[in-house]
């Protein structure tokens, strides 16, 4: 047994080595090579307590009670502070180099502990162990490039609400808006009502006069001015392909500037010289989306980041208005974004990353941003937040209305999207003779989706938002009676599952940006926690004798399925090779599944080491939108863009029908379809109306 090393004396409240890294206790800041990170004052009092104990193992219980021995608090929070280190640290659960979790005992700091600077520090080579997502980082900084992760402060009051008045009042939706450089007129995407594609117009504050600039047979979005403002840049999106045009900003013939590989809503941003335009796309199909420069002198993209792999990647690039930062939302999965700026500056006339800096980890969704001088406002799904970039300090901005999206900001003028969604649940009959017209079954006023029937086809679970936030909800077969089941508050709540026997619900928590797997006890109303480690676990399914649990986790850098047993709390990984939405083969025989970057159906047997492709459908963008039956399965097929057609594919003769046409406003990321157990009736989730307008607020500094 290797020896263990003498733990160091500590002065609890002097400056101390962990490794490279100067931890200062007392300014809650650990610092290497002249950055700074701020922590939390309990994530320091964590790493304190590790330090004094150097190389033993110190239980969770220890550090619960000698960090929050006046708050009664769960391991979560002791997971979270622990994650919060190893992202400073640049750390890995899976090969660590400075703390060590040990499997249901607590954990160990491994790096050595000193009161004096060490000789060395550890050396790339020595960290090229790490797995592929940490690697990347330790390739960056390697080439001079500093990842850096930094915990905003904790927010202060709302700030007074900004004057806010109605910039349009049309009806359909207006998003993307953009305001001129000096902060007078708008370029927004304006999608009528029935219409099938969005296009780009023009209005002057203080005139009702619409100008039209873009038409035809494509949806047109995403515009950005020029510095100067007499051009702008805008996406392009037609029969499942984007491309970025220029165009005079009165309106004009449109040129081509590149053509992108991923068709994606994202922002474009025009960098302050005029030089560059930032957009997000991928080096490859099912590659994680980049930050790219295209050049207007060269006519050629540059990746800008590079995100950790297994990630959504990065969207909505937004330039300071110095241009020496972009500011970008980065996804680890959907509904679990951060906020990332990156400092750049020019080598051979090319704008590279220097440093990469993580300004929030709350999780949720982030729906645009934009600059204020020297700080950034972005949007989220609760809320519009100003960020201030010297302090590092966030408040919200107080505003009326609705759901907010997509801000633009000139001088001290803000537009943004304002928009009141409302989906529904429907169903269809599948039957030969049935007409396959769909009836709404759950409808309110608010967002009502994720359908799940039970195994008896006689309650249907799903989660709504009429309560305020998304809970789970019961209902009979028809939508009758519905009732809420779980109280999570601020935390989201998707994906329910039922249990063979249809006693108990699986379903998805995501808290504070991390998801767990929670159970719920239908005849109770008793909800049970099933996963705490401090990775993902996502869209939980029993097997068909409901012995095992099987979800998705992002542990291996990757998305794979893994088993987990209930009884025991014990989890292994099942697949190695991708693996996220499954569905137990109605024999019992094993899982079919979808995987998070690539198109296709996969099936494994439980007692076979290997899988196989048994379809090209359906896309990775549905990874939910399949449901199996014992003779096949239903699926979306999108080759007409705009209205998704309904597939089954029998598995007798492996033969592919067209089964009825379904509405293009089908919700996506999540589980959209479900088949009752008598095959009869299919359940569907649709957006039902979104309008959407666009509001002006002046600015208080």
């Amino acid at each position: 047994m290797p020896e263990l090393p003498v733990p160091t004396a500590l002065d609890t409240n002097a400056p101390f080595f962990v490794g490279a890294w100067q931890v200062r206790p007392l300014l809650n800041q650990l610092v290497r090579e002249g950055e700074t990170v701020r922590v939390e004052p309990k994530v320091m009092q964590v790493l304190v307590v590790l330090a004094q104990e150097e190389g033993q193992l110190v239980s969770q219980d220890r550090l619960l009670d000698a960090v929050w021995a006046d708050t009664v608090v769960g391991r979560k929070v002791l997971s979270r502070a622990i994650s919060e280190l190893r992202k400073v640290f640049g750390d890995s659960r899976q090969q660590p180099h400075y703390i060590e979790t040990i499997q249901k005992g607590g954990y160990r700091l491994i790096a050595p502990v000193s009161v004096d600077s060490p000789s060395t520090a550890p050396s790339v080579a020595q960290r090229s162990l790490l797995p592929p997502a940490l690697l990347l980082v330790t390739v960056l900084v390697a080439a001079g490039m500093g990842l850096v992760w930094w915990g905003v402060q904790p927010a202060r009051p709302a700030s007074s609400p900004p004057a806010v008045v109605p910039f349009t009042t049309l009806q359909g939706s207006e998003t993307y808006p953009a305001l001129s450089p000096e902060g007078s007129r708008v370029a927004f995407a304006w999608q009528q009502p029935g219409a099938t594609h969005a296009h780009l117009y023009l209005k002057q504050e203080g005139s009702e006069t619409l100008i039209p600039l873009t038409d035809g047979e494509a949806t047109d979005m995403s515009p950005s001015w020029s510095p100067d403002g007499s051009q702008l840049a805008f996406a392009r999106h037609a029969q499942g392909t984007r491309a970025l045009y220029v165009m005079p900003a009165l309106g004009g013939r449109a040129r081509k500037v590149y053509d992108c590989v991923a068709n994606v809503a994202s922002s474009l941003s025009w960098s302050p010289d005029g030089q560059a335009l930032a957009f997000s796309d991928r080096a490859a199909p099912g590659a994680p989306l980049q930050v790219y420069l295209f050049s207007f002198d060269t006519g050629h993209a540059t990746p800008l980041t590079t995100p950790p792999a297994g990630f959504v990647g990065d969207l909505d690039p937004a330039f300071s208005p110095s241009g020496n930062q972009v500011a970008l939302v980065r996804a680890k999965v959907e509904g679990n974004h951060d906020v990332v700026v990156v400092d750049v500056r020019r080598e051979t006339g090319h704008p590279v990353a220097v440093r990469e800096t993580v300004m929030t980890d709350d999780g949720g969704f982030k729906l645009g941003m934009a600059w204020a001088d020297d700080a950034l406002v972005y949007a989220t799904d609760d809320g519009l937040w100003r960020l201030d970039m010297p302090s590092q300090t966030k408040h919200r901005l107080s505003l009326p209305g609705g759901a907010v999206l997509f801000p633009s900001i000139q001088q001290n003028r803000m537009v943004y999207a304002e928009v009141r969604p409302e989906a529904s649940i429907w169903r269809m009959p599948l039957g030969a003779s049935d007409s396959l017209s769909p009836v709404p079954v759950i409808r309110s006023t608010r967002w009502d989706a994720e359908p799940a029937v039970s195994p008896d086809g006689t309650t249907l679970a799903f989660v709504s938002i009429r309560s305020g936030h998304p809970e789970l909800w019961l209902s009979d077969a028809a939508g009758s009676q519905p009732v809420q089941q779980t109280q999570f508050g601020s935390a989201t709540v998707r994906h329910p599952r039922w249990s063979p026997e249809g006693r108990a619900l699986l379903f998805e928590v995501m808290d504070d940006g991390h998801s767990d797997l929670y159970q719920l006890d239908v005849a109770s109303g008793a909800v049970t926690r099933l996963t705490t480690s401090e990775d993902d676990e996502r869209l939980g399914l029993w097997s068909v004798d409901g012995q095992r649990v099987y979800y998705s986790s992002n542990q291996s850098g990757r998305w794979d399925l893994w088993k987990l047993d209930p009884a025991t709390g014990t989890a292994q990984p099942w697949t190695t090779n991708g693996g996220f939405a499954a569905q137990p083969a109605p024999d019992g025989s094993g899982l079919y599944y979808t995987k998070a970057d690539q198109d296709g159906l996969w099936y494994r047997a439980f007692d076979a080491p290997h899988e196989r492709r048994v379809h090209a459908a359906p896309l990775a963008r549905d990874w939910g939108h399949w449901a199996l039956t014992p003779s096949g399965f239903y699926y979306l097929d999108r080759m007409q863009e705009v209205t998704p057609v309904l597939m089954f594919h029998a598995f007798e003769g492996q033969t592919d029908r067209a089964v009825a046409s379904l509405p293009p406003t089908l919700l996506s990321n999540q589980h959209g379809l479900a088949v009752s157990p008598d095959g009869q009736w299919l359940y569907f989730s649709q957006q039902d109306r979104s309008d959407t307008d666009l509001m002006m607020a002046t600015l208080v500094p």
